[in-house]
């Protein structure tokens, strides 16, 4: 497998007031590409409120009978390890690359800074 470099695009450095570093996967990777870059990257799943937000707007493009699977609730991400968190997030890329939308997962990934990704400790 490749370099950590060749599948994450960039990790930009945005001046705003809180000076957040965000990330920025290639939208044409592989899906085993994505999941590799993932685990490089130490990356478990977005937290529950970036999680929830991005699986509504994955949603919201399909029809109700094709929905993606639901991220682990907020109200249970303590009592989770990062282990179930990571296969729920998995469980979602993988849904998004057999729908044809991993692209789309992407740039709803790459919409947020690295601070709202749970890393693993």
């Amino acid at each position: 497998m490749g370099s950590r470099e060749e599948f994450i695009y960039k990790i930009e450095h945005t001046e705003t007031s809180n000076n957040t570093d965000h990330l920025k996967i290639r939208p044409n990777l592989s899906y085993v590409q994505l999941l590799a870059s993932l685990l490089r990257l130490d990356i478990v799943c977005p937290l529950p409120k970036f999680w929830d937000e991005i699986t509504n707007k994955f949603n919201s493009g399909l029809i109700s009978e094709q929905q993606m699977p639901s991220p682990i609730e907020s109200k249970k991400w303590y009592s989770v390890s990062d282990v179930q968190k990571r296969d729920k997030f998995f469980e979602q890329i993988t849904f998004a690359h057999h729908c044809g939308k991993l692209e789309r997962y992407i740039e709803l990934l790459n919409q947020h800074c690295i601070k709202c990704f749970r890393l693993e400790s």
